[in-house]
């Protein structure tokens, strides 16, 4: 007996010791690397040590999940060493067995974006892809090996015949690199290089690998007591941790709301199973009402009116509620967007549905939400389809970026509308005045749509104050030069008489993050500087003046048709012209759904033809996040709820009295907040419902066009 146990216990308790010894050097190697995202914020020192806090839980709790499967690899590399030689060559084919199915998803997710995706290379990338990860997670095993100085393995032997000096410099060298490689992915993944962000989420379990491993090396050659000192000092944070729940709580809320370093290491998930009522389900589809009539079923028409003959909507990319407010040299930027407001009908309370470009300007021309537009089960009917009959001529004026000649791009915009691309805001306005010239000319009727891109390529360098500052001052910058030519084209709108009998709708497909949260860009986050935008409506009878009503972006297409006397799709969206009485509380929804590669594409491509494939296509919304994860928001013309869909974290804030929503109000149990709770509830369910009864009158009606 003693000849089983002695020899279980020996090798349990070197396990368990050298497990420890990975817990403690790999949770200094990965605080000390999240410290270096935060520092560079600078935070407000009396916000820097519940940060710390936090981030001390948070590498404690990685290491920890990572501890384990390593302890296990090396228990069974032992037990492997002692029966063959060869072990290592033998747990390096299990390895490459286990790893290849995971490793062949991220490869065909990283094949998949829109440039590989319709490639005649895009096979012969993919299995580049899936070498270079599979290969290069082999290769991180080894160094592991080598670093920890594993026993019988080839490297460990050869770092070990060289003498204690040799030994010493070359652990200082290997440190010295992986330190600067950890820094560099480190700066890499703040900058947003989105190829790192997909590969680093296959090959994080390796960095850390090595980051622990680095840190073992550099331990077997430091004195004990400094070890001693690192495990005390995790420790102490830990307890301090517990100690100051309130402070660490913000904290967390902070790192979930930020993108950089401490999202992509998914360190910032909840033990919380999500928010049920923040989620669409299909689950109990007997609960769901499908009329034999299709489940858009349209409004009736108002009354034509025919004086009522051109629709020209103007969009420009990026472009904040507050732009309209911004300053250089004392003068506001967007002098011409001030003067179109004061004229217009001017939406004080208007939102987005998506913080980023396809699907918001998908949602403002189709009347549906971001989910209605996902899980279509075929691209849906938009303006163009449904008014092609009273126009005599199309324009549609897009950037030449290659994203808008992608799919879904042109399946889900255009729809067999011929569009033109143009490389910048002036020779887009020059060619959109001849065609107005023209068609005034020629006495034929236009919808045209008009997008601006300019706001969207603001730059951004160098990290904290220093890169707000040069990203505000570029974006300020394109605005204006924007503004430049919505200014001559409203004049040339003005003379040519378009003004009088158009309806002229000016809007932004979303905001963007300028600084905010450390963030530059959109996708990402659902508050005031995303999802906040200007929307203005001029035509013949409609008085300027400014609206405190909520207004949706989706709204855009109830308007048009209504204006035209056409009858308007089933759903939340309404008339611009006609909206519910300002006494009724009304709710919109905005969404960020982290959906990428291949599923993306599939929105165009690859219809639905069942309630099974359309909940796979649900479940990417959980799933297939890459660098943030899926929330909804829910705003009234007064408050804003955002909910993350996976962990459940919510913030809540009163618009009107927190313009900035700068104080998260969701911890003070205010009525208000209930009510919007239920109030998602209730949206969602609706939408649940919308959604599932398309997909079955798609199915039972296969050969029908769009929705």
């Amino acid at each position: 007996m003693n000849r089983i146990l002695v020899p279980l216990w020996l090798g349990t308790k070197r396990l368990a010791t050298q497990a420890l010894a990975f817990w403690i050097c790999g949770s200094c190697a990965w605080l000390s690397l999240l410290l270096l995202d935060v520092a560079a914020e600078r935070p407000e020192p009396q916000l820097l040590l519940p940060r710390t806090l936090y981030l001390t839980q948070l590498a404690c709790r990685y290491s920890t999940r990572c501890v384990l499967p390593l302890a296990l690899l090396h228990g069974l590399r032992l037990l492997w060493l002692r029966r063959s030689a060869r072990a290592d060559g033998y747990l390096s084919v299990l390895l490459l067995a286990v790893l290849a199915p995971l490793t062949y998803q991220k490869a065909d997710l990283l094949s998949s974006g829109s440039l590989l995706l319709e490639s005649a290379f895009r096979v012969h990338g993919l299995w580049l892809m899936f070498a270079a990860l599979l290969l290069g997670n082999l290769a991180l095993w080894h160094v592991h090996l080598a670093l920890c100085a594993a026993p019988r393995h080839p490297l460990s032997r050869a770092v070990e015949r060289r003498s204690r000096a040799v030994r010493i410099a070359s652990v200082a060298m290997i440190a010295l690199l992986g330190a600067a490689a950890l820094y560099a992915f480190s700066e890499t993944v703040s900058r947003e290089l989105r190829a790192y962000l997909f590969l680093s989420q296959f090959l994080l379990p390796s960095a850390y690998l090595f980051a622990a491993s680095l840190a073992y090396a550099l331990q077997r050659e430091a004195p004990r007591w400094l070890v001693a000192l690192g495990a005390l000092a995790l420790a102490a944070g830990l307890i301090a941790a517990g100690l100051d729940p309130v402070g660490v709580r913000r904290a967390k809320a902070f790192f979930e709301r930020r993108a950089g370093l401490i999202a992509l290491t998914d360190l910032s998930s909840s033990s919380a199973r999500g928010a049920p009522y923040a989620n669409l389900d299909i689950s109990q589809p007997a609960r769901f009402r499908c009329d034999p009539e299709p489940p858009a079923a349209a409004r009736p028409a108002a009354q034509a009116d025919a004086t009522h003959r051109n629709v020209i909507l103007i969009s420009i990319d990026t472009l904040r509620k507050d732009a309209l407010e911004l300053q250089q040299n004392g003068a506001f930027v967007a002098p011409s967007l001030r003067m179109i407001a004061e004229r217009s009908l001017s939406f004080e309370r208007a939102v987005t549905t998506y913080p980023a470009t396809l699907f918001a300007v998908s949602s403002a021309l189709t009347g549906q939400s971001p989910s209605e537009v996902m899980f279509a089960p075929r691209p849906p009917d938009n303006l163009f389809t449904r008014t092609r009959a009273r126009f005599q001529e199309l324009l549609i004026a897009l950037p030449s970026a290659g994203w808008f000649k992608r799919p879904p791009v042109p399946q889900l915009f255009t729809q067999g509308v011929a569009p033109l691309y143009f490389q910048d805001a002036d020779r887009t306005t020059r060619h959109v005045i001849k065609t107005l010239r023209d068609a005034r000319s020629h006495g034929r009727n236009l919808l045209a749509w008009i997008h601006y891109y300019e706001p969207h390529t603001s730059r951004v360098a160098g990290r904290g104050q220093r890169a707000e500052q040069i990203s505000r001052a570029s974006y300020a910058e394109l605005v204006h030069s924007v503004d430049v030519q919505l200014g001559k084209l409203w004049q040339e709108l003005d003379r040519l008489g378009y003004l009088s009998d158009s309806l002229v709708i000016v809007f932004s497909d979303h905001g963007e993050a300028l600084g905010e949260f450390g963030y530059f860009g959109h996708h990402v986050y659902l508050n005031q500087f995303a999802t906040d935008i200007p929307l203005l409506v001029h035509a013949p009878g409609v008085s300027p003046r400014r609206s405190e009503q909520l207004a949706l972006l989706s709204d855009i297409t109830p308007t048009v048709l209504q204006w035209l006397g056409l009858p308007a799709p089933a759903g939340d969206a309404h008339s611009l012209l006609a909206l519910p009485s300002p006494t009724e509380e009304r709710f919109g929804m905005s969404e960020a759904f982290p959906v990428r590669g291949r599923a993306l594409y599939d929105v165009a491509r690859k219809p639905i033809r069942s309630t099974a494939e359309l909940a796979e296509r649900m479940q990417l919304i959980r799933t297939a996040a890459i660098d943030y994860q899926p929330k909804v928001a829910l705003v009234s013309s007064r408050y804003r709820l955002i909910v993350n869909r996976v962990t459940g974290a919510e913030e809540f804030y009163d618009r009107a009295a927190d313009p900035q929503e700068k104080r998260d109000l969701s911890a003070d149990s205010l009525p208000a907040h209930a009510r919007m709770r239920d109030a998602l509830s209730a949206l969602m369910e609706r939408l649940s419902e919308r959604i599932y009864c398309r997909v079955q009158a798609a199915a039972a009606d296969p050969g029908r066009g769009p929705l």
